[in-house]
């Protein structure tokens, strides 16, 4: 079997996600660069593939692909839009020597939530079994802390004025390709619909 991401593969190794807009790509960009000077990382995700991670589907034949594009249609079109912005920091992992940096998400995370369960209940007919553990809405950085010794705290990350809000009126289907930038291609975009404050 041809392995995903590769031309005529059998499968594609896909998720669902609320992409961060790319004003906030830039900066969520700045504060690492910032970060990068006091930890030290194997990997730190490129700014263009920020994002919150609704369901990994893992490795999806692509014949099903068109029927997980129409259940996807009817998880967005039964829920509305809904406003995030920026947390705090924080990692996964031993604190002294942290698996996963990563940035979190406030405002409606109500909203967020239902989106993320209503795009589960609406794949799971095709097969894809929703974690067990409790969603942890976030943003990943960076993975796989490399310092020579115990990490340092994270630094607050700045407020410089700048509005850290967004309205998510949408969400997509994310197709991996291992050793490229950005890593993550978009296969399609699923409007939601917009909901009155």
């Amino acid at each position: 079997m041809s392995k995903p991401g590769k031309e005529n593969a059998a499968s594609e190794r896909l998720f669902t996600a609320v992409r961060l807009p790319q004003h906030l790509q830039e900066q969520v960009k700045v504060w690492r660069d910032g970060i990068k000077r006091t930890m030290s990382f194997r990997t730190w995700t490129d700014p263009r593939d920020y994002h919150i991670t609704l369901q990994f589907m893992g490795d999806v034949d692509i014949n099903t692909i068109p029927n997980v594009t129409d259940a996807l249609k009817e998880a967005a079109a039964k829920c509305g839009s809904f406003q995030l912005r920026l947390g705090g920091a924080g990692t996964f992992g031993r604190p002294a020597f942290p698996r996963v940096l990563w940035r979190g998400v406030e405002g409606d995370r109500d909203m967020l939530k239902l989106l993320q369960k209503t795009v589960a209940d609406h794949t799971m007919p095709l097969g894809f079994v929703p974690e067990e553990r409790p969603y942890s809405p976030h943003i990943t950085i960076a993975r796989s802390y490399t310092g020579s010794g115990p990490a340092e705290p994270i630094p607050d990350h700045e407020n410089d004025g700048s509005d850290s809000s967004w309205t998510v009126a949408d969400f997509v289907l994310f197709a991996t390709r291992f050793g490229r930038k950005p890593m993550y291609e978009i296969l399609q975009t699923f409007p939601i619909p917009y909901s009155r404050p």
